[in-house]
């Protein structure tokens, strides 16, 4: 930019606002002017990152923040002022800076549960915008005591606390905590158009994701009319999105805002559950937008590395789902039946003029369904019956004593046990909640009619930040099933195959089986958080 619209350093700043505050001509009470000052100090800031604020930024925030009306004063002529040492006093600056400095410092603290992708977004942009704010982690309980309600009525986090008051709805507090920097938008129209995207993201994209992702991370059955609909309407609005980023690098403009930051929280769970390869290359231009937006540091810091699935994943289904279908089917052909009794009595009584002709068997009949070929069927019967072991494993009160029975009846040639880790990402074990429901996610996604054949004790062990997800395996055959390797998650897989004759490999099976107590049992040194079984 020229000299009427250049970058401005901090120091320089702080001489204008001296500047401003010791001119007699436009202001008489050089108190209050300072207080207005350091309150514009407060919308930017001035210590990393944005040490640089364009001048048309500038004088519109300090035209409105004091006031003013723009025939009021020339500030441009103002900062482009020869700088004149003797109507500076040094002390006026020091206190200046003095002031700002405690701005800068201004207290704010998030209140949220671990995990929390509205609270994640929030601390991303705060990262980028270099502002402080402190983390008060809560539990799901905290949210029912007086204490909260008192703070937030609602009993919903993310909250802020502020010195001015608390503020809710995290968009509010996104905007907040980095009002009057360029993620907000560097003018009045970029921040309406900031708020146009946010209340996108918030009204035509988070309530079809809800119908779909949190089937998928097992918070409640899917509803499959409903699952279409959202797919069909997601599917028509990314349209929408792929034709804005063809000719836009972000949401608004060339310059990341908090409409960003905010639409790739979305994104995430989209791209890691939901929209696998052959989706995906249908929205080059969204995958390229939101890979610049994820990539970023802060971003990773909170959110971790997004590993985009290769196919969708299955939801969790309705209990009972196929069963209540086949009575369904055969409630409606009892129906019929008694339907057609009456009409072929009345047939009987009248004489078809002529015969028809019998139509063919595969005309009459619908093809009947192939039985679902099983891998395991075709092995060599064994010894050892799983389904008897989990009842007696299960109903033992001792169950380290139930492992001198197991090791006596368990047949090495047709059953095999493992040892299976989850490959976390970069970033990824930090917070327990988050983790819990990814491994919750990985048994509830796995083919049902693989426990007939498995049993399995998988769970969350270690300390935040260095969560890690294992688990022992017992299951039929000496390899890996195909039941395993078709999960969608399989390439994040560490599988490790133990030896039933070695002491070794029996000492670390047992362990994971008999140390279940959470958050005090521990198996390799690693204390159990979140367990569950698969059977």
């Amino acid at each position: 930019m020229n000299q009427q619209g250049c970058l401005f350093q901090k120091k320089n700043l702080s001489k204008f606002y001296t500047e401003v505050m010791v001119s007699q001509v436009y202001y008489k009470n050089k108190l209050k002017v300072l207080e207005k000052m350091v309150g514009i100090m407060g919308y930017y800031e001035l210590k990393k990152g944005y040490s640089q604020i364009r001048l048309a930024e500038l004088e519109m925030e300090v035209i409105r923040t004091l006031g003013l009306r723009e025939r009021d004063v020339n500030l441009k002529q103002i900062l482009l002022f020869k700088w004149r040492k003797n109507i500076v006093e040094i002390k006026v600056v020091q206190f200046l800076l003095k002031q700002i400095n405690l701005r800068f410092k201004m207290s704010l603290k998030l209140n949220y549960i671990a995990g929390n992708p509205r609270a994640n977004k929030i601390l991303v942009a705060a990262k980028l915008a270099n502002v402080d704010v402190a983390s008060h982690l809560l539990e799901w309980k905290d949210l029912e005591t007086p204490e909260f309600l008192a703070k937030n009525p609602l009993g919903k986090v993310p909250i802020l606390e502020t010195p001015e008051g608390i503020l809710s709805e995290s968009n509010a507090i996104l905007q907040y905590v980095v009002r009057g920097t360029p993620l907000v938008g560097a003018n009045e129209f970029q921040q309406a158009k900031v708020k146009q995207w946010l209340d996108f993201a918030t009204g035509e994209i988070e309530p079809q994701l809800i119908q779909l992702l949190l089937p998928v991370l097992g918070h409640f059955p899917i509803n499959p009319t409903q699952a279409t609909q959202a797919h069909a309407e997601l599917d028509w609005k990314f349209k929408v999105l792929e034709a804005h980023f063809a000719n836009s690098k972000y949401l608004v403009g060339d310059q990341l805002t908090i409409a960003d930051i905010n639409l790739a929280s979305y994104f995430q769970g989209i791209f890691q559950f939901l929209y696998g390869e052959d989706d995906r290359v249908k929205l080059v231009n969204i995958v390229r937008w939101y890979k610049q937006v994820s990539e970023l540091p802060a971003f990773l810091d909170l959110f971790g590395r997004t590993r985009y699935t290769k196919k969708p994943f299955p939801a969790l289904q309705f209990a009972g789902h196929h069963h209540g279908q086949a009575h369904g089917h055969e409630h409606h052909e009892k129906k019929e039946k008694k339907e057609k009794q009456p009409q072929q009595q009345q047939q009987k009584q009248e004489k078809p003029k002529k015969e028809e002709k019998p139509q063919k068997a595969d005309e009459e009949e619908e093809e009947k369904p192939k039985k679902q070929v099983c891998e395991f069927d075709a092995l060599p019967p064994s010894t050892f019956n799983i389904d008897d072991w989990k009842r007696q494993f299960l109903a033992s009160k001792d169950q380290a004593a139930e492992f001198q029975h197991f090791w006596n009846v368990f047949d090495s040639q047709g059953w095999s046990i493992w040892i299976v880790k989850y490959i976390k990402a970069e970033g990824e074990g930090k917070v327990l909640i988050s983790f819990r429901n990814n491994c919750n996610g990985f048994l509830q996604r796995a083919d049902p009619h693989f426990k007939k054949w498995a049993f399995a004790i998988h769970g969350v062990y270690g300390d935040v930040p260095n969560l890690d997800i294992s688990g022992a395996w017992i299951w039929r055959g000496t390899e890996v099933p195909q039941y395993l390797k078709d999960h969608p998650t399989f390439e994040y897989l560490q599988l490790t195959k133990l030896d039933a004759t070695k002491p070794e490999d029996r000492a670390l099976f047992e362990e994971y089986w008999t140390q279940q107590t959470e958050d005090e049992s521990k198996v390799q040194g690693q204390t159990a958080r979140a367990l569950y079984y698969f059977r």
